[in-house]
Order: C-alpha cells, then structure tokens, then sequence
C-alpha cells in the first residue's frame, strides 16, 4: 500500500530530476556546437584581419585570425567537460550542485554564442 506509492513518487522525482539534469547537460552542448558550425560557416578562412574583441568605451580593440574565434566553443566545450566531470567525480547527482554545474555550463555556453554573432556584427 503506503510504501509502493512513496517508492513510486520517489521514482518518479528522481526521473524528472535526472531528465531535468540532463536536458541542460544536452542544451548546452547543442548551443556550444551550434556556435561551432555558426563560426564555420559564417567566416570564412580569408579574412585575416578579424575583430576578435568589443570594448563600449574604446570600441574594437582587438584583432586577430579567424581561428581565434574557435577558441570560444572551445573554451565552452571545456568549461561543459569540466563541469561535467567534477559532478561524475565528486558523484553529486540529482542535488544542488549538479543544478548549478549544469545551469552554468548552459549559461556560459549562451553568452558565448550571443558574443560570437556580436562579434558577427562588429566585421
């Protein structure tokens, strides 16, 4: 009776929260690859001089190579392994933590992905 429902409920949040979990691990890797092909595909190889850094006040104080824009999914894709890791590591599943690793990964891979089409307006 009262048991079998609290384990169902029980197995039930823990699904929901892992899937939970797990959708943001997935989104921000999707947003990180699709920063990749966006750079792949909108810059092309010959423009040597690109803008690589904004500043407000000073305006483009920084260029460079076409292949530095692919440091930035790289360093997404870092910061998502890294976060990943520490949670498989530490093994804090399903609690605070992995909320956060997770959420910030998804975050940093976001502002990434809006700086890289900025820096497509900006050339």
């Amino acid at each position: 009776g009262n048991m079998n429902v609290m384990s169902i409920r029980t197995r039930l949040l823990f699904t929901w929260s892992t899937n939970k979990i797990l959708f943001l691990w997935v989104t921000s890797i999707i947003v990180s690859i699709i920063t990749l092909l966006l750079i792949y595909f909108k810059i092309s190889p010959a423009q040597n001089n690109l803008a690589l850094h904004y500043n407000v006040v000073f305006g483009v104080d920084t260029f460079g190579s076409y292949r530095e824009l692919y440091k930035l999914p790289a360093i997404s894709f870092f910061i998502i392994a890294l976060n990943f890791g520490i949670t498989r590591v530490l093994k804090i599943d399903r609690n605070f933590l992995s909320y956060m690793a997770a959420w910030i990964s998804l975050i940093i891979s976001v502002i990434i992905f809006l700086s890289v089409i900025f820096l497509f307006q900006v050339n």
